[in-house]
C-alpha cells in the first residue's frame, strides 16, 4: 500500500497549529526549526509548512502565496 502525506502551506504555525489540533484531535509529532510540524492522529501524517505570503510556491509561478479568504461553491455536480 502506498504512504500518503499531506502537505500543508501556512502563514502561522501557531494557529494553524491550535486549529487542526483541536477540530480534528490531531497532536503534534516532530517540530523542526519553528517552520514545520507535523501533525499526527489522522490515516496520513500533516506537515504544517511555514511560507510567507507573497512567496512563490514554485520558481516561475505566475501567482504568488495567498492565504485571504476564499470561498467553495455551494453546489457540486458530479460527472458519474
Amino acid at each position: 500500500m502506498p504512504r500518503v502525506l499531506l502537505n500543508l502551506d501556512v502563514d502561522d504555525n501557531r494557529t494553524r497549529r491550535r486549529f487542526y489540533t483541536q477540530a480534528l484531535a490531531l497532536r503534534v509529532g516532530r517540530r523542526f526549526d519553528g517552520g514545520f510540524v507535523e501533525l499526527l492522529g489522522a490515516q496520513a501524517p500533516i506537515y504544517l509548512l511555514l511560507k510567507a505570503a507573497g512567496t512563490e510556491p514554485f520558481e516561475g509561478a505566475e501567482q504568488r502565496r495567498s492565504y485571504a479568504r476564499h470561498w467553495t461553491p455551494s453546489t457540486w455536480t458530479s460527472s458519474s
